[in-house]
């Protein structure tokens, strides 16, 4: 589809939810950013409008009444579609560890769906190694080690609190907070 078009851009509040909120300063320097230089990438859509990339450009396009420009992404299917919109920012984004942590939460069922998909298709693997390449996978594409990985989500599940009081805040480490709860 051509950018002439008349296209209707949506958001999905799914996809708007996996990222984390920009901060007020990030959001600040962004607006003020795209009001000096104007929108200098586009923002990426599936085929019927959905923002899977910009969702933060989008909305400061829209405050200031700025058209936007878009591409469009074509995906397999959507799980693929999920997985590009959390990729996306990853390596666009400084996310903390916590953050990371969170968003690969997100990825895991995604992971475990392609898994169950891959099963089917003839790849057996218990239910143990099944956890383990997901893991595995979640870690590489957040950018933490396996371990790092696994320990931040221990906690994250088994205590929120102490998740939030030292992981979300950065006091403390992904290990030392793992050592904490351990205790």
């Amino acid at each position: 589809m051509a950018q002439s078009e008349k296209f209707e851009i949506t958001v999905n509040p799914e996809y708007e939810e996996i990222m984390p909120l920009l901060s007020d300063e990030q959001y600040n320097k962004l607006k003020e950013d795209i009001e000096q230089h104007g929108q200098e990438e586009p923002i990426t859509v599936n085929p019927q409008g959905v923002i899977l990339d910009g969702h933060n450009r989008y909305h400061i396009l829209h405050a200031l009444k700025i058209e936007p420009k878009y591409k469009i992404r074509y995906s397999t299917d959507k799980l693929d579609e999920k997985l590009f919109v959390v990729r996306a920012n990853l390596i666009r984004r400084q996310l903390t560890d916590a953050q990371k942590i969170r968003l690969g939460k997100c990825m895991e069922p995604i992971y475990r769906e392609k898994a169950e998909r891959n099963m089917k298709a003839g790849t057996t693997l218990s239910s143990n190694e099944e956890r383990v390449h997901v893991d595995r996978e979640v870690a590489r594409d957040v950018g933490l080690s396996t371990t790092n990985y696994y320990r931040g989500r221990t906690v994250l599940e088994e205590d929120p609190e102490l998740f939030k009081q030292k992981l979300d805040t950065g006091k403390e480490t992904v290990s030392g907070t793992f050592d904490e709860y351990s205790k």
